[in-house]
């Protein structure tokens, strides 16, 4: 496995959504045990958990690969419910990108494709119908650095014009570096 995110919600009813992506040239079995580890150590009761993402796995073949995924997803309770290619390789359609939810607590479910162009493969939409999620109790924030020519001039003048005496002054090695570390990291955090 070689990505696996977790977003969590903070609302009434807890919400886990891990994003999955395991690489081609990933060994399957591997990929199959942490998966199987990561399901029976975090899935709980009266939590609504999404697995999602790209498992290189088609799942619109026959292969013994999907069988072992389908069969592992059920065991916990989990379905696949996107019923649709989301891209195409060699004149087949292909679905290697999947959402798995468990489909006790969510009945209504509508999966759409979204064709945005950026990837050969297509995003996919979920909509929950009647989904008893709760109102947002807080709204996480991502800060965000624009990166171009005039913010880099900036970030260069800022570390150039800096004195820098408190790491040269520095006896210890791993000091030094925390001081550096903690001054250029300002400088970045500031942004532009």
């Amino acid at each position: 496995m070689e990505r696996v995110y977790s977003v969590t919600s903070t609302t009434h009813e807890p919400i886990f959504i891990y994003c999955i992506y395991r690489t081609t040239a990933g060994n399957v079995k591997q990929f199959y045990d942490t998966l199987e580890n990561i399901l029976k150590h975090f899935l709980q009761p009266n939590v609504t958990y999404f697995i999602c993402g790209d498992l290189n796995t088609n799942l619109l073949t026959k292969h013994n690969d999907v069988l072992k995924l389908v069969t592992l997803m059920n065991t916990f309770n989990l379905t696949q419910v996107v019923d649709f290619p989301i891209g195409i390789i060699n004149n087949n359609g292909t679905l290697i990108d999947t959402i798995f939810v468990d489909t006790m607590i969510y009945d209504k479910i509508q999966v759409k494709p979204f064709i945005n162009g950026l990837s050969d493969h297509d995003a996919q939409i979920i909509c929950l119908q009647n989904a008893n999620i709760g109102l947002l109790q807080s709204v996480s924030k991502t800060k965000s650095r624009l990166i171009n020519e005039q913010t880099i001039k900036h970030f260069q003048m800022l570390l150039k014009d800096e004195m820098w005496d408190t790491v040269y002054k520095s006896t210890c090695i791993n000091e030094m570096y925390s001081r550096f570390q903690g001054i250029f990291l300002r400088y970045y955090g500031r942004g532009k």
